[in-house]
């Protein structure tokens, strides 16, 4: 659990207190690391921006002092990043199989309501389980990749890790976020291959580390990772 915050609002006019008014938050503690992809082409003003923004004040209580932090960019070589996912992926294919690491938490969600009623959390049906074979029709989508994916180019085998509850918070509505049952980061998904995994197909899979698995990629979820031979645990393989 996140540690909570608590402090009273201020009367400015008087310079004291209000009576029953009191501030919570949850806060992330200090020496924190986020990590994100930024994808930019060259000459972006908003690259010339961060690169020239050495401090940041993010969130709620920043005049309580809470919120800042600083920022540190580092170039990317994506070939470099694809042709080392290419390695592995290969060496798991020679194997007849293949294994997802969970970078981020891992869901997805059903659901047949409108979408306030979805925002509200009514008939949601949450899912750890990764649809591999969709993940990466939606993949090749965004890389304009002409590659047919059928159904049964990679089945669920097994994952090994475990779920734990995630939320969050409204600014639209002003309320609690549903609570969603999600696989948690470093959680392991083994599948089984057909005989049709080209290098096409490997290619593409490659890309799927800095796409994600769905929309909710985007906002940080659904964020996996091709861990090399030596990482997967012998009882995982």
């Amino acid at each position: 659990a996140l540690p909570i915050s608590i402090s009273p609002s201020i009367d400015y006019a008087k310079k004291s207190s209000l009576k029953g008014y009191l501030y919570q938050y949850n806060y992330i503690q200090s020496e924190s690391i986020f990590e994100s992809y930024l994808l930019f082409e060259k000459n972006n003003k908003i690259l010339d921006f961060l690169e020239n923004l050495n401090t940041l004040r993010i969130g709620r209580g920043k005049s309580r002092g809470f919120g800042k932090g600083s920022l540190s960019l580092e170039s990317l070589n994506l070939r470099e990043k694809i042709e080392r996912n290419k390695k592995i992926i290969k060496e798991m294919v020679e194997k007849k199989s293949l294994i997802l690491s969970a970078k981020t938490h891992i869901f997805s969600l059903e659901s047949g309501l409108e979408k306030d009623n979805i925002e509200k959390g009514f008939g949601l049906v949450s899912n750890h389980l990764i649809n591999l074979n969709q993940a990466l029709r939606r993949a090749n989508d965004k890389l304009n990749f002409n590659i047919l994916i059928e159904n049964n180019n990679f089945s669920l085998k097994n994952t090994l890790g475990s779920l734990e509850t995630i939320s969050g918070w409204s600014y639209k509505s002003q309320q609690p976020k549903p609570h969603i049952k999600a696989a948690i980061p470093g959680s392991l998904y083994k599948f089984d291959l057909n005989e049709n995994i080209d290098d096409k197909i490997i290619e593409s899979l490659a890309y799927l580390e800095f796409i994600g698995l769905n929309k909710y990629s985007r906002i940080g979820y659904n964020l996996i990772y091709y861990p090399s031979i030596t990482e997967v645990p012998k009882y995982a393989e």
